[in-house]
């Protein structure tokens, strides 16, 4: 246990330089949702609450909507709101029977 005391300083500094870019990344990913997608799915209209899919299967949503005539993101932003979608509306969190 000792030999990792010497590196605590420096894991101290790496994870406060790293926090902020992804906490940036993760309120970029909402941002664009909300930019992308609240204007039909939102609280009331559609909401994406109960949904819980797969990385796969929310890009295929994704380019349906696209071709439903929706502006999506695309290179980067689409990972970006992709990744978002995942980590809050993955198939980690649905119910055994929800998941897809």
């Amino acid at each position: 246990m000792r030999p990792l005391r010497k590196f605590a300083p420096i894991l101290a500094v790496a994870a406060t330089l790293v926090a902020p870019g992804y906490a940036a990344r993760a309120d970029e990913g909402e941002k664009l949702v909300q930019e992308s997608c609240g204007k039909c799915h939102n609280a009331k209209t559609r909401p994406l609450s109960g949904y819980h899919l797969t990385r796969e299967k929310w890009k295929d949503a994704i380019e349906r909507m696209e071709g439903m005539g929706a502006d999506v993101p695309s290179g980067k932003k689409l990972d970006v709101v992709l990744d978002y979608l995942v980590r809050t509306h993955g198939p980690e969190g649905a119910a055994p029977d929800q998941k897809q």
